[in-house]
């Protein structure tokens, strides 16, 4: 059975204090953790759960700003059938690999790859041509005059016109469809918008700046911004351990103790999952108790470093005492909980500063599906997945690390705010923020280019030859682009961070 549940249906069930310290006891008096000896037997449902007598009473005793009751009834956290295995695709074990100009020609011609069959052409384009939504004039290349000698020289600067250009060239025959959307400053410069967002085989969608699509795991991206929010609003150091932040029925392994927010946030904390995209929540909780090696120096890219920034969000917030405790029901109530806790804080602390409303941990009927490159059939709603190899979790289940769908538009207005608006961080932080790549794919320091330092972070989600998958760049300049894709990249499965990292660095030019 497909779940549900959005940002959008919360408001109203959540109402965050914001001073917490009175509402959560002493975090140096932390009780000795039980040993859990057997799986935990859990009703199939969250609303099974809440007609628990004692779920009640814990509820009443250690959750604080809650109405899970009614946000049950809204969106019940039902029994799953496994429908699809997701798998993530934008690990960056190739973060610094840029693109021949041989690998950008064979994305412009796929149809030339040998053994592929050409792209189909579809019958009707819901955008005819490239969509230029603000005249972009090139900045003139010459250099200075002598009388102009004595002054500084120009800087390096982006040709957008040439982005815009080589961009279109790469994807245009490659993809199902398209968005780009540029701005600079805030300040909308460029649009590209390309064919289906969901093709007429389902329900002709066309791209365009306020079409949402699952993010996947720019979402951490958004997760680092609210938890950065939260430890400065709570005097937290970002190298405090998590330790006592960590529900008390948690068994702890070896070197936990040791694992510090900042660790979480770059993928530094010694879990290491590989390719199992699986953050569930009892996973999350097994990952612990089997412990980690050498916190700090042993990276390992994971969506459970996020899952479980978003377990620590709601203790920190004090909407959940850390030694709640549910008996059989621990993990359910605990992981619901948390999402409608993390949900909303996002919602409001990274979200309406920037003024966005309406992003969802789910799909929409109207948001972008998944598509093979050359695929005119039928596509893939993400949402409806079960992650992990046994059975894991709804997509929103891996709440922290993916799930959340935004448009373009609302990405680059949350962006543009956390980089300059001083809403969600001061102008400051959120540079040292993308310094330390908390959230982000780009490394420490961010990566070089004649303009200045940029950063980046792409999410792919793929089921079968079917993907979705975005990238977020953070360009010198003030710029921000967002490029949100609907399908893979041609029959080879392109790297798309790779492919506008090499973009950009063809088209800055230096005077």
């Amino acid at each position: 059975m497909k779940t549900l549940i959005g940002v959008s249906l919360l408001v109203g069930a959540l109402i965050l204090p914001l001073g917490v310290a009175d509402a959560q006891r002493s975090r140096t008096e932390r009780p000795q953790r039980q040993v859990i000896t057997s799986v935990q037997v859990q009703p199939a449902t969250v609303r099974e759960a809440l007609r628990d007598e004692a779920v009640q009473a814990e509820l009443s005793d250690h959750v604080r700003n809650i109405d899970t009751r009614a946000a049950a009834r809204r969106a019940p956290v039902d029994a799953l059938t496994p429908l699809r295995v997701g798998r993530e695709g934008d690990q960056p074990d190739e973060t610094d690999r840029l693109m021949s100009a041989d690998e950008l020609s064979a994305l412009a011609n796929p149809g030339q790859s040998a053994g592929r069959a050409t792209i189909n052409s579809l019958t009707a384009r819901a955008i005819a041509r490239v969509e230029n939504v603000s005249p972009v004039l090139r900045r003139p290349t010459a250099r200075p005059s002598p009388a102009d000698s004595f002054t500084t020289p120009p800087q390096p600067y982006l040709d957008v016109q040439g982005f815009a250009d080589d961009l279109h060239a790469a994807l245009e025959n490659s993809v199902r469809g398209y968005e780009m959307r540029m701005r600079r400053n805030g300040e909308t410069i460029y649009t590209l918008q390309w064919n289906w967002a969901q093709t007429p085989a389902d329900s002709g969608l066309p791209w365009g700046p306020d079409r949402r699509q699952h993010i996947v795991s720019i979402s951490k991206f958004i997760t680092a911004m609210g938890l950065t929010h939260l430890l400065d609003a709570e005097g937290i150091d970002y190298n405090t351990p998590i330790i006592s932040y960590l529900p008390d029925y948690w068994q702890t392994g070896p070197g936990v103790e040791n694992i510090t927010f900042a660790h979480l946030m770059n993928h530094r904390s010694g879990i290491v999952t590989g390719n199992n995209s699986d953050a569930s929540f009892g996973r999350m909780r097994s990952l612990i108790a089997a412990g980690v090696n050498n916190p700090g120096m042993n990276s390992g890219y994971s969506n459970a470093n996020f899952a479980l920034c978003r377990i620590l969000m709601a203790t920190i917030a004090g909407n959940i005492d850390t030694d709640a405790d549910f008996g059989a029901t621990n993990d359910l109530m605990w992981n619901w909980i948390t999402i409608l806790s993390y949900a909303n804080y996002i919602e409001q602390n990274v979200f309406a500063p920037a003024g966005v409303n309406g992003p969802t941990l789910d799909n929409t009927a109207d948001s972008a599906r998944a598509y093979a490159w050359n695929d005119n059939g039928t596509g893939w709603d993400s949402s409806e997945t079960v992650v992990g190899q046994s059975g894991g979790t709804a997509l929103f289940g891996q709440a922290g690390g993916v799930a959340w769908h935004m448009s373009p538009d609302e990405l680059l207005d949350v962006v543009g705010e956390f980089r300059r608006g001083g809403g969600i961080v001061a102008p400051t932080r959120a540079l040292e923020i993308f310094n330390a790549s908390y959230g982000l794919n780009s490394q420490v320091n961010g990566r070089p280019s004649p303009a200045g330092r940029f950063y980046f972070k792409p999410g792919y989600w793929g089921a079968g030859m079917q993907s979705e998958q975005a990238l977020l760049m953070i360009l010198p300049e003030q710029i921000e682009v967002a490029i949100f894709v609907s399908s893979m990249i041609g029959p080879n499965d392109a790297s798309l961070q790779g492919l506008g990292q090499t973009i950009y660095l063809n088209n800055v030019v230096e005077p």
